[in-house]
This record gives C-alpha cells, sequence and structure tokens, in this order.
C-alpha cells in the first residue's frame, strides 16, 4: 500500500495530530460553554443586587415601611425588596400583605395594561427591637399589554405582637 516506511510514518503522525487536534477543540468548545453559562447567572445576579442597592437608597430609616418604586420592561421578571425598620424596643413578628387580596401570589390587573403577577416568597419575618429587614417579591410583567402602565396598590405591614398596622404604597412602573 505504501512505498516506504517514511510515508506511513507520516501519515500515522498525522492521523495522530488529527485526533488530538479534534480533542483539544472540543475540550476547549466545552471549557467556552461553561465559562458563558456561568456568566450569564453572574450579570442576572449583579443586575439584581444592582436593583436592590438602588432600591435602598430610595427608603428613608424613619418609615415603618418602604417600598421603593419598581420599574420593568414588559415580559420581564425581576426580585424587588419591601424595607421595614422595627421601631418598637421589642422584637416583634411582621407579615407583609397587599390590599385587598391575599397570598403569597397576588396579582394586579388594570383595564387599559393587562396585569402583573406578584409572588411573596416570605410573607413573614421576626425583627429585632430598633432593626431592619426586607422582604422580596418576585414581579412577572407577563400579562402586559406593551403600554407604558403604573400597578399601585397598598402594601400592609403588621405587628403580630400589637396587631398595628402600617401601609405605604407600591407603584410598579411597567413599559
Amino acid at each position: 500500500m505504501f512505498s516506504s516506511k517514511k510515508a506511513m510514518e507520516l501519515s500515522v503522525n498525522m492521523v495522530v495530530m488529527l485526533i488530538i487536534g479534534i480533542l483539544l477543540f472540543g475540550l476547549g468548545m466545552g471549557l467556552f460553554a461553561k465559562i458563558s453559562a456561568s456568566a450569564e447567572d453572574e450579570i442576572r445576579k449583579m443586575n439584581d443586587d444592582v436593583r436592590t442597592g438602588i432600591s435602598a437608597l430610595e427608603c428613608n430609616t424613619d418609615d415603618w415601611i418602604c417600598a421603593p418604586t419598581m420599574a420593568l420592561d414588559a415580559g420581564e421578571e425581576a426580585l424587588f425588596r419591601v424595607y421595614m425598620t422595627n421601631k418598637n424596643n421589642q422584637a416583634d413578628e411582621f407579615k407583609i400583605s397587599i390590599s385587598g387580596v391575599s397570598g403569597p401570589d397576588y396579582e394586579l390587573s388594570s383595564d387599559d395594561c393587562g396585569h402583573i403577577s406578584i409572588y411573596a416568597a416570605n410573607v413573614f419575618a421576626a425583627v429585632g427591637a430598633e432593626d431592619s429587614a426586607s422582604f422580596p417579591l418576585k414581579i412577572y410583567a407577563d400579562g402586559v399589554t406593551g403600554n407604558q402602565c403604573d400597578f399601585i396598590t397598598t402594601l400592609i405591614l403588621e405587628s403580630k405582637r400589637t396587631g398595628k398596622q402600617y401601609k405605604t404604597s407600591m407603584v410598579v412602573s411597567v413599559g
């Protein structure tokens, strides 16, 4: 088949190098895919952290409860935080709810705009005296028609120990 031994060695060396090259290329592509997937998760996490930081700047620690203005695009989902401060001199457990609906799953509707869904992962928080806490709210703007809309409701913070309620407006701007 081959006329000389040198030609056969050259052919075998080329096949071995080709196999090694294909193997290295495959490993490189796998590593690239893994790095890019983790980068997307990190970017999403950083966006949530930036939104949380900006929201915290909007709140005043003199308020019992504060819900920063929440803005997102139609079809988007985002995590927002509602902040509260226990101004009592005793530790207490607080419950958060949205006026007029029972939860943890809420839906706010508008005749002109459609609806948004709100999921409160934790509606109770134990907070020490003169301490602060935050409640995470996951908001889904998947039922919005595409117009610029503001969904407005009232958040209620209730003390389990005293039964007192503290209220604030919550505005979710979509568009």
